[in-house]
């Protein structure tokens, strides 16, 4: 039997009208704290690499074109992150 656990946020910012809600649904063993941390922080890694590497943009209407774009960007953000981790590290 699978036990699925559900999760809703609820966040509303200073000088907004409506509230934002975020539901996950997940069948990770985590803790509900730990499930919201690790789903915002795999959210700003989607983030930078949408704007840092734009993947949300394809510039070719070829799916091999497009993967093959992508599979060039990924190692690209992937060093970029490692260089900020060890060579950028507040000390």
């Amino acid at each position: 039997m699978i036990h699925r656990k559900s999760l809703v946020n609820l966040e509303k910012f200073s000088g907004e009208m409506v509230i934002r809600h975020t539901f996950i649904v997940s069948d990770m063993m985590f803790e509900l704290k730990q499930m919201l941390a690790l789903y915002f922080n795999l959210e700003k890694f989607i983030k930078e690499g949408k704007t840092g590497f734009e993947v949300n943009h394809m510039s070719n209407t070829s799916f091999v074109a497009n993967k093959n774009k992508l599979q060039i960007s990924m190692p690209a953000y992937n060093f970029n992150n490692w260089f900020q981790m060890l060579c950028m590290a507040k000390r």
